[in-house]
Protein backbone atom coordinates (compact mmCIF):
# COMPACT_ATOMS: atom_id res chain seq x y z
CA UNK A 1 0.00 0.00 0.00
CA UNK A 2 1.20 3.74 -0.77
CA UNK A 3 1.67 5.92 1.99
CA UNK A 4 1.09 9.09 0.42
CA UNK A 5 2.54 11.00 3.46
CA UNK A 6 5.25 10.17 3.30
CA UNK A 7 5.05 10.67 -0.66
CA UNK A 8 3.80 14.13 0.08
CA UNK A 9 6.48 14.94 2.43
CA UNK A 10 9.71 14.23 -0.06
CA UNK A 11 7.85 16.10 -2.80
CA UNK A 12 7.78 18.95 -0.41
CA UNK A 13 10.82 18.10 0.56
CA UNK A 14 12.30 18.54 -3.02
CA UNK A 15 10.23 21.07 -3.90
CA UNK A 16 10.75 23.79 -1.19
CA UNK A 17 14.85 23.17 -0.25
CA UNK A 18 17.77 23.95 -2.43
CA UNK A 19 21.21 22.35 -2.27
CA UNK A 20 22.47 24.05 1.30
CA UNK A 21 19.25 22.94 2.98
CA UNK A 22 17.41 25.93 2.63
CA UNK A 23 13.74 26.36 2.19
CA UNK A 24 11.49 28.96 0.77
CA UNK A 25 8.07 29.78 0.41
CA UNK A 26 5.68 29.94 -2.72
CA UNK A 27 6.41 33.45 -3.21
CA UNK A 28 10.27 32.99 -2.92
CA UNK A 29 10.94 34.14 0.63
CA UNK A 30 13.52 32.28 2.67
CA UNK A 31 11.91 29.91 5.92
CA UNK A 32 14.51 30.41 8.21
CA UNK A 33 13.65 27.26 10.42
CA UNK A 34 13.32 23.51 9.11
CA UNK A 35 9.61 22.94 9.08
CA UNK A 36 10.72 19.59 8.42
CA UNK A 37 12.46 18.61 11.63
CA UNK A 38 11.13 16.15 14.05
CA UNK A 39 10.08 18.81 16.45
CA UNK A 40 7.86 21.07 13.93
CA UNK A 41 5.80 18.35 13.32
CA UNK A 42 5.60 17.26 16.37
CA UNK A 43 4.20 20.52 17.53
CA UNK A 44 2.61 21.46 14.55
CA UNK A 45 1.75 18.23 12.36
CA UNK A 46 2.59 16.64 9.38
CA UNK A 47 2.58 18.27 6.15
CA UNK A 48 -1.53 18.77 5.16
CA UNK A 49 -2.62 17.93 8.72
CA UNK A 50 -1.66 21.28 10.26
CA UNK A 51 -3.93 23.37 12.23
CA UNK A 52 -5.63 25.76 9.96
CA UNK A 53 -5.61 28.20 12.48
CA UNK A 54 -2.09 27.84 13.99
CA UNK A 55 1.49 27.80 12.39
CA UNK A 56 1.74 26.03 9.13
CA UNK A 57 5.93 25.62 9.61
CA UNK A 58 5.50 24.03 5.52
CA UNK A 59 3.95 27.33 4.26
CA UNK A 60 5.42 29.39 6.92
CA UNK A 61 2.04 30.70 7.13
CA UNK A 62 0.06 31.69 10.36
CA UNK A 63 -3.93 31.47 10.98
CA UNK A 64 -6.12 33.40 13.70
CA UNK A 65 -5.08 31.66 16.70
CA UNK A 66 -1.53 33.33 16.22
CA UNK A 67 -2.23 36.71 14.73
CA UNK A 68 -5.85 38.67 13.93
CA UNK A 69 -8.35 36.65 15.54
CA UNK A 70 -11.05 36.74 17.99
CA UNK A 71 -9.49 36.57 21.87
CA UNK A 72 -10.95 35.64 25.38
CA UNK A 73 -12.22 38.37 27.50
CA UNK A 74 -13.37 38.68 31.21
CA UNK A 75 -16.76 39.09 32.60
CA UNK A 76 -14.86 42.97 32.67
CA UNK A 77 -14.66 42.58 28.85
CA UNK A 78 -10.50 42.88 29.08
CA UNK A 79 -8.59 41.12 26.99
CA UNK A 80 -7.11 37.72 29.10
CA UNK A 81 -3.92 37.64 28.87
CA UNK A 82 -2.25 34.01 29.31
CA UNK A 83 -0.41 30.92 27.13
CA UNK A 84 -0.75 32.15 23.79
CA UNK A 85 -2.07 29.46 20.81
CA UNK A 86 -0.48 26.32 20.32
CA UNK A 87 2.28 27.94 22.68
CA UNK A 88 3.80 29.70 19.71
CA UNK A 89 5.08 32.50 21.66
CA UNK A 90 6.19 31.50 25.34
CA UNK A 91 5.84 34.78 26.43
CA UNK A 92 2.08 35.06 27.63
CA UNK A 93 0.15 36.63 25.58
CA UNK A 94 -3.60 37.42 24.40
CA UNK A 95 -5.47 34.11 24.69
CA UNK A 96 -7.45 33.07 21.35
CA UNK A 97 -10.79 32.06 21.57
CA UNK A 98 -11.55 30.21 18.72
CA UNK A 99 -13.82 31.20 16.01
CA UNK A 100 -11.63 32.84 13.10
CA UNK A 101 -10.54 36.55 12.06
CA UNK A 102 -11.82 39.61 14.25
CA UNK A 103 -14.42 41.80 12.38
CA UNK A 104 -12.03 44.18 11.49
CA UNK A 105 -9.33 42.27 9.79
CA UNK A 106 -13.02 40.61 7.72
CA UNK A 107 -13.75 44.17 6.92
CA UNK A 108 -9.72 44.90 6.29
CA UNK A 109 -9.61 42.04 3.64
CA UNK A 110 -13.42 43.03 1.93
CA UNK A 111 -12.23 46.90 1.73
CA UNK A 112 -9.07 45.66 0.18
CA UNK A 113 -10.99 43.84 -2.88
CA UNK A 114 -13.61 46.41 -3.40
CA UNK A 115 -10.07 48.70 -4.04
CA UNK A 116 -8.75 46.24 -6.43
CA UNK A 117 -12.07 45.68 -8.29
CA UNK A 118 -12.09 49.60 -8.45
CA UNK A 119 -8.57 49.79 -9.77
CA UNK A 120 -9.80 47.08 -12.49
CA UNK A 121 -12.95 49.22 -12.81
CA UNK A 122 -10.70 52.47 -13.68
CA UNK A 123 -7.54 50.27 -15.72
CA UNK A 124 -10.71 48.89 -18.23
CA UNK A 125 -12.29 52.38 -18.83
CA UNK A 126 -8.74 53.71 -19.43
CA UNK A 127 -7.94 51.08 -21.69
CA UNK A 128 -11.57 51.44 -23.66
CA UNK A 129 -10.94 55.14 -23.90
CA UNK A 130 -7.58 54.93 -25.38
CA UNK A 131 -8.84 52.60 -27.83
CA UNK A 132 -11.21 54.87 -28.49
CA UNK A 133 -8.60 57.57 -29.77
CA UNK A 134 -7.78 57.77 -33.21
CA UNK A 135 -3.63 57.27 -33.88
Amino acid sequence: MINYRIILSIFLFITMSTSRGEYYRKDGVRITHDPYSPEMAEKYGLPGETDREGFDPYADTVGPGIYGGIVKRDDKGDIMIGEQYQNHNSNPGPIYAGGGMTIIIIYYYLLSLLLLLLLLLLLSRIYSNYKKTPN
